[in-house]
């Protein structure tokens, strides 16, 4: 996964660009443009078949919301996730400058691994935050680009747990398993983040990268040296099914690291390798990034939200700062921000993967966290209009976003900036008109107040009663219609 560093400037997004827009849900095969860091689309998606994948995706769709976690020997010292370590990138090479640079670079950052050492790392913090406050599943970084592995894998010695790392003192050593299972404990599911890249395997980059040009792609060309690919093929194919096989239960494979299978000479088996994870995992989605086709089977806009709602399954990945990985200087966005982007996805029919980065320590920092506490207060009273529901035409107007969910209707008001005390409410579109709704009632879902209302001949016109105070956030309203 790419960094936001560069995008510093822009990292404050315009609300309005996040939130839906489109008025028709597209028809699978139609491409519904390219946008954010990872370009997406869902052009070319290939239905799913499988009864037991195609049943889980659906119970994915109902969950709505995930906590992405980006952690690892990077997280130490403030940069990048693995970026630093290409000689291609230009915004990651500025932060080398307290690392050295080139080569210098590469072997301390190699080194990070010796250091590694989160000493109040706590997995059942973790986990209780999240369930808290209304995550439902958790998205880890298993293993990042730059090959070092959070889980014991037998298959390397550059993991968490080599007796190189520190915290492989932990009796909890095996960071992975630890929080899976705390995370499992709570009822949340788990969609394992795993890089398909490998930069410290020597058959991706030689030599670590140490004395090579280094870019995303492997350091040799893998036609001329099939042998070498061969065996980096079987490395990534025993760690999958490794982390299928020995760590309980997975919902989603979500696969980074799109340089392998990008280009032609980079391809790999994925069909065999997911059938040989599925052994293990009969319902396992494979979420194959930015790779097209059959295993890509989940959509995954990066920094981004589609402009319309998406006919197939799309999970929006998005941080709560401006990084992936912990930076001491970083920005969250606000409260507001957040729910109302959230609201805005899943009234598209997605999911929202919100990242969180622990600190060098393991505590989710404090901002954050005050953060995942009003989205989860919001979501107590209001998530009857988010969990399970599934896109209402017509899905948005003006800053009204509209659900449903087995025979109810939903209608939530994004809060305008200084509103607060308001007596009126007018719900109609941008002509003033509306769909041929009989609307019969309507509920303030949160207070559980009938709230009055009248036909105008652009739409409705809620009259909210006495002493009515707006959500800071967002408003839900049931609708009840004649004659269901």
């Amino acid at each position: 996964m790419k960094s936001m560093n560069s995008r510093r400037k822009s990292a404050k997004w315009a609300l309005s660009a996040l939130l839906i827009s489109g008025t028709a849900l597209c028809a699978v095969g139609e491409d519904a443009g390219q946008t954010g860091v990872h370009g997406y689309t869902p052009k070319g998606y290939v239905e799913v078949t499988d009864p037991a994948v195609k049943a889980n995706i659906e119970r994915f769709r109902d969950m709505k919301l995930g906590l992405m976690m980006h952690f690892g020997i990077y997280s130490q010292v403030g940069i990048d996730e693995s970026w630093p370590l290409t000689d291609t990138r230009i915004w990651a090479a500025r932060q080398m400058t307290d690392m050295g640079t080139g080569d210098d670079f590469k072997r301390n950052y190699w080194n990070l691994a010796k250091t590694f050492n989160p000493i109040r790392f706590d997995a059942d913090a973790w986990a209780r935050a999240a369930a808290t406050n209304g995550f439902k599943y958790l998205c880890f970084t298993t293993k990042h680009h730059d090959g070092f592995s959070m889980f014991d894998t037998k298959y390397s010695d550059f993991k968490i747990t080599s007796k190189d790392c520190p915290y492989s003192s932990r009796p909890n050593a095996d960071m992975v398993r630890d929080i899976w299972d705390a995370f499992r404990r709570r009822g949340l599911a788990i969609s394992c983040y795993f890089s398909k890249a490998d930069w410290h395997h020597e058959d991706f980059w030689e030599d670590h990268g140490i004395g090579h040009y280094t870019t995303w792609y492997p350091t040799y060309t893998p036609a001329e040296h099939p042998e070498k690919w061969a065996r980096f093929e079987t490395f990534l194919r025993n760690q999958m099914v490794e982390l299928c096989r020995d760590y309980g239960r997975i919902e989603v494979m979500w696969l980074d690291g799109a340089s392998v299978g990008c280009r032609r000479d980079t391809r790999v088996d994925m069909d065999g390798i997911l059938a040989e994870c599925r052994k293990y995992q009969p319902w396992l989605i494979a979420a194959d990034r930015c790779i097209k086709g059959p295993n890509e089977q989940l959509i995954t806009p990066e920094q981004t939200v589609p402009d319309k709602p998406l006919a197939c399954p799309w999970e929006s990945c998005i941080t709560m700062g401006s990084n992936w990985s912990y930076r001491y200087d970083d920005e969250y966005k606000s409260p507001k921000e957040l729910i109302q982007l959230f609201i805005g996805i899943v009234a598209k029919g997605g999911c929202l993967a919100l990242n969180v980065a622990p600190r060098p320590d393991g505590v989710i920092p404090q901002p954050a966290l005050e953060r995942m506490n009003a989205m989860g207060a919001w979501l107590r009273a209001n998530g009857c209009a988010i969990y399970g529901t599934r896109p209402f035409p017509p899905y948005s107007i003006r800053n009204w976003c509209f659900t449903q969910r087995g025979g109810h209707y939903y209608a939530m008001r994004m809060t305008r900036p200084g509103e607060r005390d308001i007596q009126q409410m007018v719900l109609n579109d941008e002509d003033g008109k509306m769909p041929g709704w009989n609307i019969s009632r309507i509920v303030h879902v949160a207070s559980g107040a009938e709230i009055p209302f009248g036909r105008t001949p652009g739409g409705w016109l809620l009259q909210l009663p006495g002493g009515f105070a707006a959500d800071p956030y967002a408003d839900t309203f049931e609708l009840f219609f004649a004659g269901e």
